[in-house]
């Protein structure tokens, strides 16, 4: 992440520009908070000092997302099976699958830079599933309109998502928990949202004694 951000920061520094990397580049994760009456009443009370009891108290469930989907402007979609691990790309043992798609006649060669096809019809629904409905601004995800509605929408829900008191939230999308800096550092939010809420696991993770040296885990 840190990464691309710096190289981002790098290519404004040299164009000139006075912009920021997020403004070109966002990463966002997922979170579903609940309204005490969502609780159903046939559940048991869970004992206190216990996971359970902290997320009943809390109501936020973080939404874990194990499928692997890439849309590129409207225009292609791939939808794979593999993970980032030996399992999947050592070759020799899980077997896994990955398909690409498009329509011909709405790619931005033919249609001017403005697909409208099926890519972007899903995209779209799955924009307004995770963002609390359809808005025009989605349309365009390329345009300022689109980056500061976005920005608007998952801002407000990490408030909701981070209050002392459990509120309803239609809206999944959260901003992911990091700063980043103009010239493209990520640092970890103040504590206690230097790590993800309710567990003690660090957001800017931690380096691995197996991987390569350039991830984390």
């Amino acid at each position: 992440m840190e990464s691309m951000y710096q190289s981002i920061a790098q290519a404004i520094k040299k164009s000139g520009s006075k912009g920021h990397p997020q403004d070109y580049l966002n990463f966002y994760c997922l979170g579903k908070r609940e309204s005490p009456d969502q609780v159903p009443e046939y559940l048991d009370n869970p004992e206190d000092d216990t996971p359970a009891h902290k997320v009943r108290k809390s109501l936020r469930h973080p939404v874990y997302v194990h499928s692997k989907l890439m849309v590129v402007d409207d225009d292609y979609i791939v939808v794979g099976s593999a993970n980032i691990n030996q399992r999947s790309l050592g070759g020799n043992r899980d077997s896994e699958i990955c398909i690409g798609g498009y329509q011909p006649s709405q790619t931005h060669d033919t249609t001017k830079g403005s697909p409208k096809g099926a890519v972007h019809t899903f995209r779209l629904a799955l924009w307004s599933a995770h963002l609390g409905g359809y808005t025009h601004a989605w349309d365009s995800p390329n345009s300022k309109e689109c980056l500061t509605q976005v920005r608007s929408v998952t801002d407000s829900n990490w408030t909701s998502y981070t209050a002392p008191e459990p509120q309803h939230s239609l809206v999944h999308l959260l901003p992911y928990p990091v700063s980043v800096s103009r010239t493209g550092e990520v640092s970890a939010l103040s504590a206690p949202f230097h790590t993800f809420p309710d567990t003690t696991a660090p957001v800017l993770g931690s380096k691995s004694g197996y991987l390569p040296s350039k991830l984390t885990t």
